[in-house]
């Protein structure tokens, strides 16, 4: 082994243990947030139609029940979901965003 090669291998072993000891020093607040199950979004929708973005649902706070419907759009608005950043996670079929206090979906593209 030349010495190249030895620097470029201690060099790997420092940065492989620099990003375990970041990971572990991070904390949970700063890392990003995991999603939760889709099952949360399980609410009444009424389909609609729009000129723009196709098809999509909403669901309103009359239609669900409050509790469900509030844990839903807290978690909508505690990560900032928007029609340009919706929500949604692996395995998700729909993406959610919050606006004007009413959950959207739309089903995400394959």
């Amino acid at each position: 082994m030349n010495a190249e090669n030895v620097l470029i291998g201690f060099l790997v072993k420092v940065r492989d243990a620099a990003s375990g000891a970041l990971d572990e020093l991070t904390p949970a607040e700063v890392k990003a947030p995991s999603t939760v199950s889709e099952k949360t979004f399980d609410l009444t929708y009424v389909k609609r139609t729009g000129a723009k973005i196709g098809e999509f649902e909403i669901a309103d706070e009359k239609d669900s029940p409050k509790d469900l419907y509030e844990r839903a759009l807290g978690i909508l608005k505690q990560n900032g979901a928007t029609i340009s950043k919706r929500y949604h996670g692996d395995g998700y079929v729909y993406a959610y965003w919050e606006y004007q206090n009413k959950i959207w979906r739309q089903k995400l593209k394959k």
